[in-house]
């Protein structure tokens, strides 16, 4: 293995950190760590749907959670969390092979993410806001409706109409107040 990494010195040595440049891991540059210091989406690897939780502390991961920084961060939290992207990932990315989905980075990568003007953007961004507000009152039922309309919202940027999203919701098992006719 020594004589194999020897032939590779050169590039190995370029590596950032106090290691030696034949040792495996070298320390996280500078720029992976403004990373973890910003406000961020953190997921898991396997679950049923999206399940991206905004951070905006210094929170850290390891082992099968990922991270995602953005300069939108609180709109893709919306679009990444919506039941249309659930149902999209249930139909194109890899699963466990128990039916459980693999949000891995190379497949959450692949999500086509609508493009918004700046105040749909924002609109995503402030039901976000009041989604987070409404969990940490313990306002459950607050924050399904707000999940409902992010789920409208996020329909309409991808250009589905009510039929669509109501099928869409079907798909993934989501039953919304709008589509129960409460």
């Amino acid at each position: 293995v020594y004589r194999y990494l020897q032939t590779h010195k050169d590039r190995l040595s370029k590596k950032r950190g106090a290691n030696e440049w034949y040792e495996l891991q070298a320390s996280p540059s500078d720029d992976m760590h403004s990373h973890f210091i910003r406000e961020k989406l953190i997921w898991l690897d396997l679950t049923e749907h999206g399940r991206f939780a905004y951070d905006d502390s210094e929170m850290f991961c390891v082992n099968t959670c990922f991270i995602m920084t953005s300069d939108s961060i609180k709109y893709l939290c919306g679009v990444l969390n919506s039941s249309l992207v659930t149902w999209y990932m249930s139909n194109t990315a890899l699963n466990s092979g128990m039916g459980v989905t693999r949000w891995i980075p190379v497949q959450v990568e692949r999500i086509p993410v609508p493009r918004a003007s700046a105040g749909e953007r924002a609109r995503v961004a402030g039901l976000v806001d009041a989604i987070l507000a409404a969990k940490a009152s313990g306002a459950d039922g607050d924050a399904a409706a707000l999940e409902g309309e992010v789920d409208g919202l996020v329909g309409g940027l991808y250009g589905l109409g009510a039929g669509e999203m109501a099928g869409v919701w079907r798909g993934v098992g989501v039953i919304h107040a709008t589509e129960a006719g409460v």
